[in-house]
């Protein structure tokens, strides 16, 4: 999804929300039957309101936001894995950078060490 699409439903979705009935709201189940279970949903103030429009409304909505808010948020995390792996294969390049650096100094320093005991060798002689 592209962000214009993100915000659009975001919106959507929210205007929704907040013309149905405040939660929390509980599944009330009424009875089991050969061919199918009933239920409603129990409402905070323990009222049952199967008829108001917005409450319909939000349960419809809900049933197609819930997926694609989902689908979001993996995306999102997918994107943070994402950015935090590329971190980190920076940060090892560079320790790498680091690494053969050190070694390098090391290395003259090694040598230079070298040529001074030489040079105090010769010195002594």
């Amino acid at each position: 999804m592209t962000q214009q699409e993100i915000a659009s439903f975001v919106q959507q979705t929210e205007e929704v929300c907040s013309k149905a009935t405040k939660g929390p709201w509980e599944v009330e189940y009424i009875g089991r039957y050969s061919d199918h279970d009933e239920a409603c949903i129990a409402l905070s103030d323990d009222t049952i309101e199967l008829s108001r429009y917005e409450n319909a409304d939000f349960v419809s909505v809900a049933r197609t936001a819930l997926p694609i808010a989902l689908e979001i948020i993996r995306q999102l995390m997918a994107e943070d894995n994402s950015a935090l792996s590329q971190i980190v294969l920076d940060l090892r390049y560079e320790l790498a950078d680091l690494t053969d650096e050190l070694a390098a100094k090391e290395s003259s320093i090694k040598q230079q060490a070298e040529r001074i005991a030489e040079l105090e060798k010769e010195k002594e002689v």
